[in-house]
């Protein structure tokens, strides 16, 4: 708060309402009144039920979004991979990932969201087909840095016994990397309306309740560099550095 006055420009203006914003308003209200009584007690119950069931919303629907991406992305690079598919049909696999991949999630939420109505449904198909793209894309362009399979075999065959298991170091270095993004993406797809974190943030905004956003993106931000650290460290113990 003081790096506000630091930082404020040389020709502005200071008055009583200003200096009261920063100072006072911006501390919450119960606790401005009194810090021990009833209405505190009152209003951190209700801001820890906010933050409570924004966050495990938001990890409910970041971890079903994970679980389908894997799917969606070992079954989707096959499209374009040169152990499956080659010539145009290669070509229309890798233009349907780069579509796919090339639509922001809030476009394809929001298109979802028209359709099946409001629920968590749009946007765990949304975040699945985008996320989803972006690592079928990869796995299929290092699936051409694999020499073929020793023994011919089908389709089905070649990708549970040979594919999926050398691959899937790769495989799990992206999606560990794309899970402190799914998070962080999760949160804020509340603004459309699902009970994520980023759906409290919006309402508090709405009804100029900045000391609660303010306390609530701090959460968000928390539990995003949470899931990097956690990342990171599966990353480096299950993920042998080559």
């Amino acid at each position: 708060m003081p790096l506000s006055f630091l930082l404020r420009p040389v020709s502005g203006q200071w008055d009583g309402d200003s200096i009261r914003l920063f100072l006072l308003d911006c501390i919450p209200a119960p606790l401005r009144e009194d810090w021990a009584l009833e209405k505190t007690q009152r209003w951190l119950m209700w801001l820890g039920e906010q933050a409570g069931t924004g966050v495990w919303n938001t990890l409910l629907l970041a971890q079903v979004v994970l679980v389908l991406t894997g799917l969606f992305a070992l079954l989707g690079s096959t499209m374009n991979s040169s152990h499956f598919v080659s010539g145009w049909r290669r070509r229309l696999g890798d233009g349907f990932l780069l579509l796919l991949r090339s639509l922001p999630e809030y476009l394809l939420n929001f298109i979802f969201l028209i359709i099946l109505g409001p629920s968590m449904l749009p946007a765990i198909i949304a975040m699945t087909l985008h996320n989803g793209a972006i690592i079928g894309h990869l796995l299929g362009k290092h699936s051409d840095e694999l020499a073929p399979a020793v023994m011919d075999s089908g389709p089905l065959s070649r990708f549970a016994y040979f594919y999926v298991p050398t691959l899937y170091q790769r495989f799990l270095a992206y999606c560990f990397y794309r899970w402190e993004i799914i998070i962080r993406e999760t949160a804020m797809l509340g603004v459309l309306g699902i009970p994520t974190l980023g759906f409290y943030i919006d309402s508090a905004f709405e009804f100029l309740r900045f000391d609660v956003a303010l306390i609530l993106i701090a959460v968000s931000a928390s539990l995003t560099l949470a899931a990097d650290s956690i990342a990171r460290r599966l990353r480096l113990r299950f993920i042998p550095v080559q």
